[in-house]
């Protein structure tokens, strides 16, 4: 089995060793050359090496930790200031990171499923010994997706502390989806999110006349459907 498919076009493999529970691979660049990351110049000089430790995903249930050798060259460019750099993998390990980006990814998409310690414990179970701390803090570097202006929108106000603190809950109802979630429940606050988002057909709301001054003004044509089992106001 040709073990260079598994990883990054840009890695070779150096070495490799099974045990039980783990999996351990050396790598290193396949490249002869270092690109300067001020200057952008090539460099063939190398200066000396040291090495990365990082996890990956998981092989058969085993833990995969990574050994990569990383070199550090000389930059040749007489004006550039930056005379000696490290070599980069940033497509697939930016730096200062411990995982590879698929890595994280996945536990980032176990944690929005799960959650941070029920995400955590399937990651271990998985061969991704993570934290839950470690979950919640990629979960919340995830970049929230593009929301796409529903046609069918619900309105409500839901408690950030109940009795204390409230906001306003938007929803796809369509898609059955939470598109957004605004700091209050101010009716000028709803109308300035309904003005950022036009397209709105259908706004089903509470009896509330806060929601129902935000939508008539922010999106007239849109039919307004109030909750008939609840008075607000």
């Amino acid at each position: 089995m040709n073990l260079c498919l598994l990883f990054p076009t840009n890695f070779a493999i150096r070495y490799s060793d099974i045990s039980v529970q783990n999996v351990t691979i050396g790598l290193m660049s396949s490249y002869s050359f270092g690109v300067c990351p001020q200057c952008k110049q090539i460099s063939y000089k190398v200066h000396s090496y040291y090495e990365r430790k990082v996890n990956d995903l998981p092989m058969s249930g085993k833990t995969v930790h990574l050994r990569i050798s990383v070199r550090k060259f000389f930059c040749r460019q007489a004006e550039c200031s930056r005379k000696i750099f490290a070599e980069r993998f940033d497509e697939c390990l930016p730096s200062y990171q411990r995982r590879l980006q698929r890595s994280k990814a996945q536990i980032g998409q176990i944690g929005l499923s799960c959650g941070s310690k029920p995400g955590a414990k399937l990651c271990r179970l998985i061969g991704l010994p993570v934290s839950a701390s470690t979950v919640l803090r990629i979960i919340k570097k995830t970049p929230l997706p593009e929301a796409i202006t529903p046609k069918v929108l619900g309105i409500d106000d839901f408690a950030f502390r109940k009795g204390n603190t409230y906001g306003t809950i938007l929803v796809d109802l369509e898609q059955r989806k939470v598109i957004d979630l605004l700091p209050d429940r101010e009716s000028k606050t709803v109308e300035a999110w309904l003005t950022a988002h036009p397209g709105v057909e259908v706004v089903s709301r509470d009896r509330s006349p806060v929601y129902a001054h935000a939508v008539t003004a922010a999106a007239p044509m849109a039919i307004q459907v109030a909750d008939r089992w609840r008075t607000r106001g």
